[in-house]
């Protein structure tokens, strides 16, 4: 896909993969559905997609960090620890992740607007 912003170069991948490789996944994930998101500005059955694919993406970056990268060297470990000191685990942005996630995934309602008439 030429001139695609969500594409790097193998290099640049590989440099991100190598430091935190889950959560970076996850991350980019997560950006790239919020590119999509932007670009297609769906209001149909899609933006539901869109943002349950989003906030599990962003919910599974700071999972992975504290359960997958953490454990990848001692230096990963001291550097995730002393991140994780610094933010709060209850803080507004992880807080409505989390939350709406939830709405999502495990109530399954969330007030986000768009008809949610599922054809199938």
């Amino acid at each position: 896909m030429r001139g695609c912003s969500l594409c790097y170069s193998a290099r640049m991948t590989e440099e991100r993969n190598r430091k935190l490789p889950q959560s970076t996944n996850y991350l980019r994930a997560a950006r790239a559905g919020i590119q999509m998101l932007e670009q297609q500005k769906p209001m149909d059955d899609r933006l539901l997609f869109f943002v349950a694919g989003i906030l599990a993406c962003l919910r599974a970056v700071q999972h992975s960090l504290l359960n997958h990268d953490r454990m990848l060297s001692p230096e990963h470990k001291a550097t995730i620890d002393e991140w994780k000191k610094r933010t709060p685990i209850d803080g507004k942005e992880i807080s409505f992740i989390k939350n709406s996630r939830d709405l999502i995934l495990k109530a399954g309602a969330f007030p986000g607007g768009a008809s949610l008439g599922l054809t199938v």
